[in-house]
């Protein structure tokens, strides 16, 4: 018999913000052609790319939280 594993709330977020995070970073990456020579502007982008994913996250969490009925799943029905 096989055990469901059951993870808290705040990882199912913090793993939301990390998998979005580094998919929307490694494609800013890809398309902007970041000159990595120059590390302020590498971080720079790094940096809003990450920004982008926990705000992609804190989205879903949101619709998660206010339910299937509310204006945000209808703007993000993901």
């Amino acid at each position: 018999m096989s055990k469901k594993i059951v993870f808290p709330g705040w990882a199912k977020i913090l793993y939301r913000g990390v998998r979005y995070a580094v998919v929307s970073s490694l494609s800013a990456t890809f398309i902007l052609k970041v000159d990595w020579t120059k590390p302020e502007e590498a971080m720079r982008t790094l940096i809003a790319s990450f920004v982008g994913g926990f705000v992609i996250a804190f989205g879903m969490w949101l619709r998660d939280r206010l339910g299937e009925t509310n204006i945000i799943s209808k703007v993000m029905p993901i």
